[in-house]
């Protein structure tokens, strides 16, 4: 009874032990079940309810990347942060933007970027523009048009990275719109010259780009004249041959002014106006003549006239004393009339051989010629008279001595004169098997068949070409300087230069030459002098002096054939044009 009795006594005594044990599980449990609690409070975060696209600025430049940051705000404006956002783009073409907000801007325009997160969006609209406009150029700082012309500028425009653009727009001004007028797109029309100075401006984006246009008005221009003089013995006419040349696109007549011609000078074109084609050259013989003027050195001015322009040059002159030259006398029998056409023809004919000689002479020396060219005088006999009358012991040379005898008659001529040829051309016929055209001495007679030949008309052949006469001219005179027949050419069998001008070869002229004795022989003549010209004689074609003489010429009535072939066309040419009529007549 004692041990059941005592059981509870024992039992208590280990009471304590197990309430600590027990509180601390408790404990345990009351901990857990706070923890549980809580845990289940944050499953549920505040979803995203707006959404905010911010940047540093809403333009940028084609090329400059941007960053773009998404905001996100709760319900009650608290910031969240760690959630997903996705990024795109309206156009691609234009930029792209990465996940991370990052734009790549690709071409100019507007496009708008859209930042999206728990289905909440928002965007922003940004604009793309060019690279602005660093510099404009065009190729030159100055650039010549002529009257009516045009031409296109095209500037250089780059963009401040330096790369050439074409996608802007330019805007084209003139100081001027009446001289020079430049449209929309650059393109310049020349309207009015007299050299006028235009500005015209290429402006793009604030930058801009000059370029001076210098307006040349279309002219004709004198374009040679010489450092020296021209050398001009008094009492003496000289053949100018004058170069016209075409600038900035003229074409057209231009006329020929003389200024400031001294006293005693006389200057007249042989042509006015001449014609000068486009980009082209005219050239004019001008004979100028020196009768009483002053010696030593002068001048007069040139002036071309085209249209409203002009344009003076100066002539230099020499005038000296020189006393040898070649004269030249017109014959008109008392039953004749005169014949200007035969007059113009003698002096074309005597200052074409001028030309010649100097040009056989390279262009350093030939003869003079005297003032007035071709002086004009009537006789007392008819034309039969001097192929009829006889003088001599030959009727072969009737014709020739009459015509001389009465040519120096009438003039200061003589057959031994030191310091004139005298050349006399004489409107009369030699009659069959007479003498016509020779020289003897410093004296030169010429017939009728000359006189008609050299101005165009019938010779002593039909179709016979203007060059034949006066390639005949120049034999003669040629004789009266001192010049044989070439070696051989009389001696049957023997080698003979035929071409040459003192043969046969005067039938073709201008398409002859001088051999090299007779070059020799002339410039030592005191009747070739030093004569400084505007230009060296150039070779061009002179059609009715020129003309080919077509084959199986036919003789004039009663005239014996000759041996000689027929006139070839020329193959050296020098300059011709009408002279002007300028005698006086004697009687």
């Amino acid at each position: 009874m004692g041990k059941e009795t005592g059981a509870p006594f024992a039992g208590a005594s280990h009471l304590p032990t197990m309430n600590r044990s027990l509180r601390l599980f408790i404990f345990l449990c009351l901990i857990g079940q706070v923890v549980i609690f809580s845990c289940k409070e944050q499953v549920d975060p505040a979803p995203v309810f707006s959404v905010r696209v911010v940047a540093p600025g809403t333009t940028v430049t084609v090329g400059q990347p941007l960053s773009l940051t998404a905001i996100l705000n709760d319900a009650a404006g608290n910031l969240l942060t760690g959630r997903v956002i996705t990024w795109t783009v309206d156009n691609p073409a234009l930029a792209t933007v990465d996940q991370t907000g990052l734009v790549k801007t690709i071409a100019p325009g507007t496009v708008r970027i859209t930042a999206t997160s728990e289905g909440k969006s928002n965007f922003l609209v940004l604009t793309i523009s060019k690279i602005p406009v660093a510099s404009v150029s065009l190729p030159s700082d100055s650039l010549a048009l002529n009257v009516g012309s045009e031409t296109q500028l095209k500037p250089a425009i780059k963009d401040a990275n330096g790369v050439v653009v074409t996608d802007r727009v330019v805007t084209w001004t003139s100081s001027d719109s009446t001289k020079v007028r430049v449209s929309s797109t650059g393109r310049l029309t020349a309207l009015a010259g007299v050299s006028a100075y235009v500005t015209i401006t290429a402006s793009c984006e604030g930058k801009t780009a000059t370029v001076v246009a210098v307006v040349n008005t279309p002219e004709a221009i004198v374009s040679t004249l010489p450092a020296k003089p021209l050398v001009l013995p008094q009492a003496t006419t000289a053949t100018m041959l004058l170069e016209l040349r075409s600038v900035y696109g003229f074409s057209g007549p231009t006329t020929l002014v003389f200024k400031n011609v001294p006293a005693g000078i006389t200057v007249e074109p042989f042509a006015n106006p001449v014609v000068v084609p486009k980009d082209g050259v005219a050239k004019v013989m001008v004979s100028v003549s020196a009768s009483t003027a002053s010696l030593g050195e002068t001048s007069f001015s040139i002036t071309t006239k085209t249209g409203s322009q002009e344009r003076a040059f100066t002539q230099n002159l020499n005038i000296v004393t020189y006393k040898h030259r070649v004269r030249l006398v017109y014959l008109v029998p008392a039953d004749r009339v005169v014949n200007p056409t035969a007059v113009k023809g003698m002096e074309r004919a005597i200052r074409h051989l001028q030309i010649w000689y100097q040009q056989q002479l390279s262009g350093f020396q030939t003869f003079s010629i005297s003032y007035p060219v071709v002086e004009v005088i009537k006789t007392a006999h008819p034309a039969s008279w001097y192929a009829t009358t006889p003088i001599g012991d030959s009727q072969q040379w009737w014709f020739w001595y009459n015509a001389a005898n009465e040519g120096m008659a009438l003039t200061d001529g003589r057959y031994d004169d030191p310091e004139t040829v005298w050349v006399y051309y004489i409107d009369a016929d030699p009659a069959e098997g007479q003498g016509g055209g020779a020289a003897a001495g410093s004296v030169v007679v010429l017939s009728g068949y000359d006189v008609r030949g050299v101005s165009g008309g019938r010779g002593y052949y039909e179709n016979e070409s203007i060059g034949r006469y006066v390639g005949g001219l120049g034999h003669e005179i040629g004789h009266a300087f001192g010049l044989p027949h070439p070696a051989g050419c009389e001696s049957p069998g023997v080698p003979c230069d035929h071409t040459a001008l003192m043969w046969t070869g005067y039938i073709t002229y201008p398409d002859t030459h001088l051999t090299f004795w007779d070059i020799r022989n002339v410039s030592r003549s005191p009747y070739f002098y030093l004569l400084t010209r505007t230009v060296s004689p150039e070779n061009f074609d002179c059609t009715d002096l020129n003309a080919s003489s077509p084959k199986g010429r036919v003789a004039a009535k009663g005239a014996p054939n000759l041996s000689v072939s027929p006139a070839s066309k020329a193959g050296s040419l020098t300059p011709c044009l009408p002279a002007p009529v300028n005698y006086l007549i004697k009687n």
